[in-house]
Order: C-alpha cells, then sequence, then structure tokens
C-alpha cells in the first residue's frame, strides 16, 4: 500500500509554506523508474478494488521483489536525506514481512474499523488475505503491523503499520521541501554531487 496521504499532505504544506508544483520537476531522483517497477509488481500480485490479481499462486517472492526494486532506488539517491525516512518506513514494514514468511500481519478489527469489512471477513475466516495475515500470538513483530486504524469517513482509508506511518511523513517531507526549492538548489546540488565523485 502506497501511503497516499503523504502526498496529500506534502502538497497542502508545500503550499503553506508558498512553495510551487513546478519545483518538484528540480527534484535531483534518479532512476525514478524503480518505484513505479516496484509499484507494478505489486499491483500484479495483490487485489484491489477494481481487479483481481494477475499473477496467482506463491507470490512471496514477487513480494520481495518489489521491496528490492524500491530499495536500490534509496540506495542510488542515498544523498537526499529525506528519502532516508522513507526508506526507514520500508526497512520496517520489510522486516515484519519477511518474518512473517512474506506475509503482514494485520488486526482485522483494524481493517474494518477503515471499512473493509469483506476483508476483515476473509482474514478471520481463512487466515490470510492477499499480504496480510491474522494478527494473533503465533506471528511475529506485531507492533510494526497494520494495526492502526485510518477510519473509513477519510477517502483511502485503511489499516497501516508504523513503517506506512514514517513512510509517510517521508513522503510528504520530499514533496514539501521540493516544492520550496528550485532551479538553484538543484544546480548547487548537482555541483555538490559531482565535486564529491570526483
Amino acid at each position: 500500500m502506497f501511503p497516499l496521504w503523504g502526498l496529500f499532505i506534502g502538497l497542502a504544506a508545500g503550499f503553506l509554506m508558498k512553495g510551487k508544483l513546478s519545483n518538484l520537476e528540480n527534484l535531483p531522483l534518479k532512476h525514478l523508474w524503480l518505484v513505479f517497477a516496484g509499484l507494478l509488481v505489486q499491483l500484479l500480485i495483490f487485489p484491489t478494488p477494481w481487479w483481481s490479481p494477475i499473477i496467482t499462486g506463491d507470490t512471496t517472492y514477487y513480494h520481495y521483489a518489489s521491496y528490492i526494486l524500491v530499495a536500490l532506488f534509496f540506495v542510488v539517491n542515498w544523498r537526499m536525506l529525506t528519502l532516508w525516512v522513507m526508506g526507514l518506513g520500508m526497512l520496517l514494514n520489510a522486516i515484519v514481512i519477511t518474518a512473517n514468511g512474506g506475509f503482514m500481519p494485520a488486526d482485522p478489527d483494524a481493517i474494518a474499523c477503515a471499512g473493509h469489512e469483506r476483508v476483515a471477513d476473509a482474514v478471520r475466516t481463512v487466515g490470510e488475505y492477499a499480504n496480510v495475515v491474522f494478527m494473533d500470538e503465533t506471528t511475529q513483530l506485531n507492533f510494526l503491523g497494520d494495526w492502526i486504524c485510518i477510519p473509513a469517513w477519510i477517502p483511502a482509508a485503511s489499516a497501516i503499520s508504523i513503517g506506512d506511518v514514517v513512510l509517510m511523513m517521508g513522503l510528504a517531507l520530499l514533496i514539501a521541501m521540493g516544492m520550496r526549492s528550485g532551479p538553484k538548489q538543484k544546480e548547487d546540488s548537482d555541483v555538490k554531487a559531482q565535486t564529491e565523485s570526483a
């Protein structure tokens, strides 16, 4: 799940700080396609409100691959400190997912609170749904699982994890600070990067 609200919060903060949307073009992000490739993999293996998974069966390794693609993006852009916050959020999610065999433990009550009753029922009865499993005493690192409820009356509501919150904060910072920056900051960043690599 991509932290969509981080985008909205970042845009709101950027406009409040009198930033410009056009300044986002100046963010020195390299190989952004890695992020979209990782998201595409997850869209292919997990159900959405609009379609069923295209790739079925054991999708554990596809799930790991999606995280590796996004991790590579963070590695090639390691000089951007705001991405470190996003990277920490992704790492927290990766740790709990790896500890639970490729699944994210989720509290069905939090899922129901977010308005996804069908998913909550599936998790309670079957024990798993897509990439989430029923959170109980047998799952590992439950405090890093999906137990935080974004209420159903909020658009794009869902049950989220601490990692999602950190990831959302990092995205908001990236957007807000990017809207505040301009061509000069980008040029300075490029010059500094060339100097360090020389």
